[in-house]
């Protein structure tokens, strides 16, 4: 996104008013050829209605005291700089509030259906007393924190595109996303290629990992968690607050902020099968 914003900045700076195709797009910020089909491949219009989400999201919160703003209106890819005085899309810094309600509000919406999840879930299975059933420690330790539970389910994805030699080397690689550039798309083959940016540009969630969230919204009822995707995180949300971070280090990178506080953690070493390790044995 950040190479999209800075060419569609460019563009629209050096030529206003001149039309910028999909087509031209493609083929500048991801490398696409002459063979670039809009029907087979949607890489250009997810990107950019990320990037135009992205810029009404900093407007609005972040950015909500900014004397010039971005704006990027549907229907093209021309964007405008604007004072915010004139702008009519946006709100003004003491409207905020209400956009950041509007945020809680929908939240609210994941947290009811997860409660109906477990609701459902609770109706049709009897309930695991964990002071009989060793396996229900998680929620017994969960309890004792207090507070609202975030469950980061792994980035499969992620898994997959490790394959292409893309690892990060640090947790800061993952969140700014520079290890994806140790892959040039271009010397990829064509299929191998869409593969490639599809496993960029959307989310893909393991069935494990919801099953996970589905029975620890069931055994914290009434206070179920909240499901969020590795990839929506950054490294700021962990300063404070109950996680659950699911997966390995090589599933999920945030496993890494925590790897030496940790008692088990997995270990992959050459010839050996991957193991838990117990630091601390008691």
């Amino acid at each position: 996104m950040r190479e999209l914003f800075q060419f569609l900045a460019g563009r629209s700076i050096s030529a206003p008013g001149a039309e910028i195709t999909e087509y031209e797009i493609a083929a500048r910020v991801f490398g696409r050829g002459e063979d670039f089909d809009p029907s087979e491949s949607n890489v250009v219009r997810v990107a950019v209605r990320q990037l135009r989400s992205k810029l009404k999201e900093y407007f609005e919160e972040a950015g909500a005291g900014e004397k010039w703003i971005v704006e990027f209106p549907k229907g093209g890819y021309e964007l405008h700089f604007i004072s915010r005085s004139e702008s009519t899309s946006l709100p003004s810094a003491n409207r905020t509030g209400e956009f950041r309600w509007k945020r809680i509000a929908a939240a609210l919406g994941v947290l009811v259906v997860l409660l109906a999840a477990a609701l459902l879930w609770t109706a049709s299975h009897p309930r695991v007393d964990a002071r009989s059933n060793p396996s229900a420690f998680l929620p017994r330790i969960i309890q004792t924190f207090g507070g609202p539970v975030q469950v980061i389910a792994a980035d499969s994805a992620y898994v997959l595109i490790r394959h292409f030699g893309a690892i990060p080397l640090d947790v800061e690689d993952y969140e700014s996303g520079r290890y994806t550039r140790l892959v040039k798309p271009e010397e990829l083959p064509p299929r191998t290629r869409d593969l490639w940016q599809a496993l960029q540009t959307r989310q893909y969630l393991n069935i494990a990992d919801v099953n996970i969230a589905y029975r620890l919204a069931a055994e914290l009822y009434p206070d179920p968690p909240l499901l969020r995707m590795a990839k929506h995180l950054r490294a700021r949300d962990f300063r404070a607050g109950n996680y659950v971070i699911l997966g390995s280090g090589s599933s999920n990178p945030w496993h890494l902020l925590f790897r030496d506080q940790l008692n088990f953690y997995y270990e992959c070493e050459p010839a050996r099968p991957v193991h838990i390790r117990n630091r601390n044995p008691r």
